[in-house]
């Protein structure tokens, strides 16, 4: 009887001591498998982060998939627009992809961002909105040097001086897309935009009144004073109620327009004026940016458009910026 107990006993506790080593070997598996999913996480995290500033820093890269996105974007005609790119960061040896969706909020324009997890089979994404449009260009219709809306914040005040330091002197304009011509002008005192067909343009100077361009609807025009006249003038003579002059108009003097004229893009006044003759009237879809205050003329009527700027703002400098407004990992 008394051998049997002992047996019984040792049983027992032999099960005890298998049940507590079972329990130990769990807990040690457990534990391995927290800390392996704790330094996947936050591996996945550091990936996760380290993507998306790249992709905020390549905004401005032209040779970058997001740029090119950004371009694509520009150029469609629809508000709403979706694309999916691929993330690369070899030195790290990390690749994943994108779902962009751009939009519209308050004016501003909006990356909505989702990037996958960079490690396979990890399920977890990065959430985040980025504003990629420098706020000196979002504010509505004109926007001028000494506005209290840049004085009152230095970081915009020198944005903007940065703006116009990068137009003046040896402004080089840049690959523009197809079908948009480029006119720079240096040392005329007096130059005219004439429109002579539907879509039809000449661009004459003063002094050389049989020496002129042919344009399309579209194109970027930048005069610089480089003769040091007193005041450089632009003429716009366009009667064009049924169609509209596009693209960007860069001036260091005044703009007179003697005809109606409506516009689409964005016109750039480098120390002038817009004068307009009695009994015309001209509108602007876009942006008006002066550097000097002044009261819009009567006749004139401005229209912001974030499309259009977007449209021909990347072809200026400094307006591509990205902002990143937040940002959430979900899991």
């Amino acid at each position: 009887m008394r051998k049997g107990s002992i047996t019984v006993f040792a049983l027992i506790a032999m099960l005890v001591v298998f049940m507590i080593c079972l329990y130990l070997s769990h807990m040690a598996v457990m534990q391995s498998h927290l800390q392996n999913n704790l330094r996947d996480k936050l591996q996945n995290n550091y990936d996760l982060e380290t993507v998306l500033n790249v992709l905020i820093n390549d905004l401005n890269d032209d040779k970058s998939e997001i740029y090119k996105s950004i371009i694509k974007y520009c150029n469609a005609p629809l508000r709403d627009y979706k694309d999916t790119i691929n993330l690369n960061i070899s030195d790290k040896r990390v690749s994943t992809v994108a779902n962009i969706k751009y939009k519209l909020d308050d004016n501003k324009t909006i990356m909505d961002v989702v990037i996958k997890s960079p490690i396979k089979n990890y399920s977890a994404f990065l959430n985040a909105q980025i504003e990629f449009v420098n706020e000196i260009f979002t504010f509505n219709n004109l926007s001028f040097l000494n506005n209290s809306t840049f004085t009152s914040r230095s970081d915009l005040e020198q944005e903007f001086y940065d703006f116009w330091a990068s137009l003046n002197d040896n402004y080089l304009i840049p690959p523009l897309k197809s079908g948009m011509k480029s006119i720079s002008l240096y040392h005329s005192e007096e130059i005219t935009l004439k429109r002579i067909d539907s879509n039809k343009y000449h661009v004459y100077r003063k002094e050389a009144y049989d020496n002129y361009n042919l344009l399309n609807d579209e194109a970027f025009i930048y005069i610089e004073n480089k003769a040091n006249y007193d005041k450089v003038k632009l003429i716009i003579d366009s009667d064009n109620n049924n169609d509209y002059f596009k693209g960007i108009i860069y001036v260091e003097g005044d703009v007179y327009i003697v005809d109606n004229f409506k516009f689409n893009g964005i016109i750039i006044l480098n120390g002038g004026k817009i004068y307009i003759e009695d009994g015309k009237s001209a509108i602007i879809t876009g942006k008006l940016i002066a550097s000097d205050n002044f009261e819009i003329p009567e006749g004139l009527e401005l229209k912001y458009s974030p499309e259009i700027m977007n449209k021909y703002g990347i072809y200026l400098p400094f307006y591509i910026k990205g902002e990143l407004r937040n940002s959430k990992i979900v899991y």
